[in-house]
């Protein structure tokens, strides 16, 4: 696997291709070569079959990427339950949806097949309500048994959530942020223990940001002052 690069993600194409993009990027990439491409565009070229090389551990992607036959009924299902769960292990940057729904994109590029946006729902909706029956799945951001309660105290939920987005501020992983730099719901539903809406995420940001000018204010020193004799 190649270096690591913040804003880029190391993918590869089957065959070579030219990505040409609205966004005004245009790439060329050489069958079998690796080589390192824009997160801004990323949903872009896996939209067209070039995926990311750490997809090598998706289900679906022994053979360049595809599967051989379009699954249906259970087996299709089976599949799409089976990207959902690897996408969740491995937790990277453009996986998952600012609100933390799988990208549909990246789902099909793993199948090798396209999928309509409701049976991906069903799917997902399916998963999390088993979750939910203590049926956990093996995957890093579900909640646990264990998990802790979320505050129903309006002052005690903000002060939770404003501590979730300072974890993730320190942290610094360019994972736990949207293309934005926005903190990832995922994120904070990891350190909390519990579900966040995108309501509430937005609100603790915006708070946050607020008070970064107060804290750079009382926390500037104070100019010296030049002593003329």
């Amino acid at each position: 696997m190649g270096k690591k690069m913040r804003g880029m993600t190391e993918v590869v194409s089957n065959r070579n291709y030219n990505l040409a993009t609205t966004k005004g990027h245009c790439l060329y990439f050489k069958k079998g070569v690796p080589r390192q491409c824009p997160n801004v565009i990323l949903e872009d070229a896996i939209a067209v079959g070039i995926v990311p090389t750490d997809d090598a551990d998706l289900p679906g992607n022994d053979q360049d990427g595809v599967l051989p036959v379009e699954a249906t009924g259970s087996a299709r299902i089976q599949q799409i339950r089976d990207i959902i769960e690897a996408l969740m292990r491995r937790n990277q940057r453009g996986d998952f949806s600012a609100s933390g729904v799988p990208a549909k994109k990246v789902v099909e590029g793993a199948l090798g097949y396209r999928i309509d946006e409701t049976e991906l729902n069903k799917v997902w909706g399916t998963m999390r309500m088993e979750n939910a029956d203590d049926r956990i799945l093996d995957q890093d951001n579900m909640l646990g048994l264990d998990a802790p309660e979320k505050p129903e105290d309006a002052a005690e939920l903000k002060v939770a959530l404003s501590d979730a987005i300072v974890s993730v501020m320190d942290t610094g992983d360019a994972d736990d942020f949207t293309a934005a730099g926005v903190p990832q719901i995922r994120s904070m539903v990891n350190r909390l223990g519990w579900n966040v809406s995108e309501d509430e995420r937005d609100s603790a940001w915006a708070a946050y940001c607020e008070e970064i000018p107060a804290k750079a204010v009382t926390s500037k020193p104070k100019p010296k002052v030049k002593v003329t004799k």
